[in-house]
């Protein structure tokens, strides 16, 4: 997918048929930092999807709220926005789909909550669903870096699982602006897509992403996922979500970390070491209560 050809011909489609169904569309607009108009072509696509088939229209959903989140990230920078991000626009958006069947894929409901976490400013939610969508994603492929192609090894994906789930938090990351996590998350994929067939586009996703912003090796060479030492055990799925919680938590800042403190009913006049130790025991204590 070339993002400057693919914005030309969806371009025209629309030009010529606003009602089309093309949520690809507002995938590239979110790729072009056209924001507004991202949300504005996705909302109704979402819209058009969900009244068509009685089905909510996730991945619209998702591509929306990353240009959301992006947004946000302008506004908070002191960049200009004509759109509003308010949540009463969330709300009204969130509404339409409320008589829907929930969202039957695992990754894809998982992505879900976490977009909507992040739009609605909760923390904790985020966190835990972040947790749980590393989990599945798994331990990050270990690679064979002799070839020029990105080999994942000692990873088995059948149902796609680990592949859309670093796919999404890469996307995630990116949404938030956090470009360094967006980037290893998205080598993850690309490596786990390399050795999947073409015969779905998505497997083109990750790779899609990098190419946008950069990431790419020069050359032929396609990026490969960081190889790790071998282990005499490897993580456990609570480890891994227990290392995803810890990371999120360090990696706050102290006002994130007070106020979230304040929320749980927590002492917030401890050092930021402290409370953040204190923060992760409770975060996983809840998630958990959340698996029981």
């Amino acid at each position: 997918l070339d993002i400057v050809e693919a914005n030309e011909a969806f371009g025209i489609v629309y030009a010529l048929k606003p009602e089309v169904y093309l949520w690809q569309f507002g995938m590239v607009l979110y790729y072009r930092g056209e924001y507004e108009r991202g949300m504005e072509i996705l909302e109704g696509n979402a819209k058009i999807y969900e009244e068509r088939f009685g089905e909510r229209g996730s991945e619209e959903r998702i591509w929306m709220d990353a240009c959301r989140l992006k947004l946000k990230l302008r506004q908070n920078t002191g960049q200009s926005v004509t759109e509003s991000v308010e949540s009463e626009r969330v709300s009204e958006s969130r509404d339409s789909e409320s008589d829907l069947p929930n969202e039957f894929r695992k990754v894809v409901q998982l992505t879900r909550e976490l977009f909507t976490a992040s739009v609605e400013e909760n923390l904790t939610t985020e966190i835990l669903t972040r947790a749980k969508l590393r989990q599945l994603a798994g331990a990050a492929p270990t690679t064979d870096t002799t070839t020029a192609t990105a080999t994942a090894t000692l990873v088995r994906d059948p149902m796609g699982y680990k592949l859309s789930s670093w796919y999404f938090l890469g996307l995630h990351h990116d949404a938030l602006g956090q470009l360094e996590q967006s980037k290893e998350c998205m080598r993850n994929a690309q490596a786990i897509a390399a050795t999947k067939g073409d015969e779905d586009i998505f497997h083109s996703f990750p790779a899609l992403h990098m190419t946008v912003r950069g990431w790419m090796d020069t050359g032929n060479e396609v990026p490969v996922a960081p190889t790790q030492p071998k282990q005499e055990e490897e993580d456990t799925e609570e480890d891994i979500m227990m290392q995803s919680i810890m990371d999120s938590v360090m990696g706050l800042g102290l006002e994130d970390v007070a106020g979230e403190m304040i929320r749980k009913g927590l002492k917030n006049d401890k050092d930021e070491s402290t409370m953040k130790l204190d923060l992760i025991a409770v975060l996983i204590d809840e998630l958990i209560e959340s698996l029981l």
